[in-house]
C-alpha cells in the first residue's frame, strides 16, 4: 500500500529495476558508510524539524522562481523601450 512519498519513491525505483532501468541516472560518488551516516540523522530529526526544512526549502525555490520573474521583467521592459 502507498501511503507517503517515500513508498511511491520506492514502487517506481521498484517498478524501473524490474524493468531494467537505472533509477539512479545521477552520479552518486557519496560512500555507503557516509550515506547511512546522513541517512540515519535525517530519519532521527522530529516531525516539526522535518516541516521547518521543508519550509525552508519551498521559500528557496519561491526566491528563485521570483527572481527570476523579475530578470525576465526586467530583460522585456529594456527590449520594449529599444524597439
Amino acid at each position: 500500500m502507498i501511503e507517503t512519498e517515500l513508498d511511491v519513491l520506492r514502487d517506481v525505483s521498484s517498478r524501473l529495476e524490474g524493468a531494467g532501468i537505472s533509477f539512479m541516472l545521477t552520479m552518486n560518488d557519496t560512500s555507503p558508510e557516509i550515506a547511512a551516516i546522513v541517512r540515519e540523522r535525517l530519519l532521527s530529526r522530529s516531525g516539526a524539524e522535518h516541516v521547518v526544512r521543508g519550509s525552508r526549502m519551498f521559500d528557496v525555490a519561491r526566491t528563485i522562481a521570483l527572481a527570476s520573474f523579475v530578470e525576465a521583467y526586467i530583460e522585456h521592459v529594456v527590449q520594449s523601450k529599444t524597439h
